[in-house]
């Protein structure tokens, strides 16, 4: 998206949705980003060969990692009689918001290393039911 502000283009994430899906994704990205950024400073500090390069393809590779290990988690979900048939009223909205919206192919990241050991530490991920009502932080969903 070009920001005239900024006189440049820049990538922002856009998330549509339920009020309550809104605030889990939220929630989800604040921990992975969070998550990742703690995983960056342990790797660091293990692994001298890490430069600050290499830091956003760790991060990308976390992220992957954990998306990998939700993809596997979705398997054997079906395997056990449970399918999650997605929202069509979202895909629809979608489609009418972004008409233009085609799929990209993905690029592959110069920092292979990095992204490696990021993806390895994504698939460890827990990810755990967030807490409902106001904390610190603002990382709680709202009640109700």
């Amino acid at each position: 998206m070009y920001v005239p502000h900024a006189a440049r283009s820049e990538r922002i994430l856009e998330v549509c949705g339920t009020p309550e899906n809104v605030a889990m994704a939220e929630y989800v990205h604040a921990f992975l980003m969070s998550t990742a950024e703690r995983l960056w400073k342990e790797a660091c500090a293990l692994q001298p060969g890490l430069r600050r390069g290499d830091k956003s393809a760790f991060m990308v590779g976390v992220v992957g990692g954990f998306s990998d290990k939700l993809r596997g988690a979705r398997r054997e979900q079906q395997g056990a009689g449970l399918v999650w048939t997605g929202d069509p009223a979202l895909a629809s909205y979608f489609q009418k918001r972004h008409p233009r919206m085609r799929a990209a192919a993905r690029s592959r990241t110069s920092r292979v290393a990095a992204h490696a050991l990021g993806r390895a530490e994504g698939q460890k991920v827990v990810l755990h039911r967030p807490l409902e009502g106001k904390g610190a932080g603002g990382r709680l969903l709202p009640s109700g």
